[in-house]
């Protein structure tokens, strides 16, 4: 099986402020940065601006104030080279496809020619000898998994992920959640996800950016320090529940 490695870019977000009427702001003075290979995650309360942020970021809206630089360039030459890859809530996959032609579209679309092998990906995604179904056919998880795998196809350098495994039970969303992080040990994007969840923050995140009310502004950053070499043990870490707590209790404060 070929080598997945595959490093993220800098990510670094300035004074960014967004409305979208002149009435109200929507996001206020946004400032984030991420290193490489690095996973953000932005925690808060609804209608706060975190997807409109992943869609700034992506480029599908036009910015009005302040800068984004994705590897120093603008969303538009990232989304032109191809870095960005973004995994929205629904998987959207199309019924007429099977799971192997769902992971393959954005290499149908881009004819992008540096990308990872779809056999590779169905391994890893445990799906080898499910490949030739169709969504109907396919359990909540198994079709996220798909959509993972739809993300990472074309060797993102950033992943953007906007509430991925929320409409999961809570045995797949953690069960996914270990998977995402054994993936992001082989790609190693640098990974932007939004989550409401407390426990899944503190689960795959590097960094939690906790998100006021409207309008959005990052009122705490903070580093998470637990050992994710091995997924599965994190929570059987009494660290890890500690963390969760400093995490609702700081919520509690700023909210």
């Amino acid at each position: 099986m070929m080598s997945a490695v595959q490093r993220g870019c800098a990510v670094e977000i300035l004074a960014l402020s967004y409305t979208y009427s002149n009435a109200q702001y929507i996001l206020d003075n946004i400032n984030l940065s991420l290193s490489p290979g690095e996973i953000g995650v932005i925690v808060g309360p609804s209608g706060s601006g975190k997807t409109t942020l992943l869609r700034l970021i992506s480029g599908i809206n036009k910015l009005k104030t302040g800068s984004i630089k994705i590897n120093g360039q603008g969303s538009n030459e990232a989304r032109r080279q191809n870095w960005l890859s973004l995994m929205p809530q629904s998987p959207k996959l199309l019924p007429n496809r099977s799971v192997r032609e769902n992971i393959r579209l954005p290499l149908d679309i881009t004819q992008k020619k540096d990308a990872y092998d779809v056999d590779m990906l169905l391994e890893l995604i445990g799906m080898s000898n499910s490949s030739h179904l169709y969504p109907a056919q396919l359990s909540g998880g198994m079709r996220q998994r798909t959509a993972l795998a739809r993300a990472l196809i074309t060797r993102p350098r950033l992943l953007l992920m906007d509430e991925p495994f929320s409409a999961l039970d809570e045995l797949f969303r953690e069960q996914l959640q270990q998977e995402f992080l054994q993936l992001h040990s082989q790609f190693s994007p640098t990974t932007l996800m939004i989550t409401h969840s407390v426990e899944e923050a503190v689960f795959v995140a590097d960094r939690i950016f906790l998100f006021s009310s409207l309008p959005g502004r990052i009122i705490n950053d903070t580093k998470i320090h637990l050992d994710k070499i091995h997924p599965g043990m994190i929570r059987l870490n009494d660290d890890y529940y500690r963390v969760v707590k400093q995490v609702r209790e700081m919520m509690r404060t700023y909210l």
